[in-house]
């Protein structure tokens, strides 16, 4: 969307000229020039106050939600937040559209994926998460360890090197042996997990 912001300057120009020229009569009809002026320009700032009071709740609902301002360089704020909120609707919908493939790609796998928060707290798993180690739905919010009960998982996760798998009984049939490959994720100390039968 291309705002025409010099063509709103020149109408704000064109408001301040009128305001100057309608102030400068009031006062010539009066006998005040200068306090007619002053009134006229205190009235012009009081306007361009009141629009900059309303712009945390432009900014908050978007400029669609709020009728356009009357005219000058509040119709290219107007127009540039409505462009702004359009821009970051089109970038949600397709973050969120990326993140239901990953999703629905992760779901499909056969090895048992699933996330930790920075304490070792299961976040997410997909549906391989429940045969293989006993993590299902309701597992979030629980510590992956206490579940897994094995101390050399423990182990293997405080220590931070995961160049080499850890190879473990699972959890829910101790004769099946599963490799586990963790992947640091983000600055927040997140861990993706995969097992493999």
């Amino acid at each position: 969307m291309k705002t025409d912001a010099s063509g709103h300057m020149k109408e704000e120009l064109l408001i301040l000229l009128g305001v100057i020229i309608v102030s400068g009569a009031a006062g010539a009809l009066t006998g005040w020039p200068l306090p007619c002026l002053l009134l006229g320009l205190l009235g012009y700032l009081g306007w361009h106050l009141y629009h900059l009071s309303r712009l945390p709740g432009l900014l908050r609902d978007g400029a669609e939600a709020r009728p356009s301002p009357p005219a000058g360089v509040w119709k290219t704020v107007h127009a540039e937040i409505q462009h702004i909120n359009e821009t970051s609707r089109n970038h949600e919908r397709v973050l969120s559209q990326s993140v239901n493939r990953f999703r629905d790609a992760v779901t499909a796998l056969p090895d048992a994926v699933f996330i930790l928060d920075q304490h070792g707290v299961i976040e997410w798993s997909n549906p391989a998460a429940e045969p293989m180690l006993g993590i299902t739905p309701v597992s979030a919010g629980q510590i992956f360890s206490q579940l897994a009960n094995d101390p050399v998982l423990d182990e293997y996760l405080a220590s931070g090197d995961f160049s080499q798998p850890l190879i473990l009984s699972a959890p829910e049939n101790r004769t099946k042996t599963l490799s586990l490959f963790v992947t640091p994720l983000d600055e927040q100390h997140q861990q993706l997990i995969v097992a493999s039968d």
